[in-house]
């Protein structure tokens, strides 16, 4: 019996959990001082590192328009934001300790909203589409218009050459 005690705990440790790779997209409030803005992309890959998160890549927060207004609770009433920094970090870290970690980042004064997903380790980013437009290019239209005439036809020519069509 004692020998199978001894051998749990060494399959217990074989169990471990394994890290995954997930990826915090946040905005922070566009009322941040621009000089203050690195500061807070530095709180956050602080918070990671302290619940144990290795860093794979991220993106620099900038200010962008938002798709739609976003209300935020501020003190005694709501605030409306259109524009917001988007910044994002992707990092390895234990599922377990994810939840920590959003909880920790809910607590950031600076954040409108955050969002933690698993992503995948390679870099995901594609090409951006080119825009087309309605109208066909300068080229085509110009191409598209009938020639002008350089001038003046003599009725004599124009029968003079449909008779030399019609001969042959």
């Amino acid at each position: 019996m004692s020998e199978e005690k001894l051998l749990e705990p060494e399959a217990e440790s074989e169990v471990q959990e394994e890290r995954r790779i997930y990826e915090i997209g946040y905005l922070v409030f566009p009322t941040v001082a621009e000089g203050d803005v690195p500061a807070v992309a530095a709180e956050i890959k602080k918070a990671i590192e302290k619940h144990s998160g290795v860093f794979v890549s991220e993106g620099f927060p900038s200010l962008r328009t938002l798709a739609y207004a976003m209300t935020k609770p501020m003190g005694t009433g709501r605030q409306k934001f259109t524009s917001a920094y988007f910044g994002w970090v992707k990092f390895e870290n234990y599922p377990s300790a994810i939840g920590e970690l959003e909880q920790e980042l809910e607590k950031n004064e600076n954040l409108i909203r955050f969002l933690a997903v698993r992503a995948a380790r390679e870099n995901t980013f594609t090409a951006a589409r080119p825009a087309f437009s309605k109208e066909p290019p300068a080229e085509a239209r110009s191409a598209s218009k009938k020639p002008e005439r350089a001038g003046k036809i003599n009725e004599a020519e124009i029968d003079r050459s449909i008779e030399e069509l019609v001969a042959e």
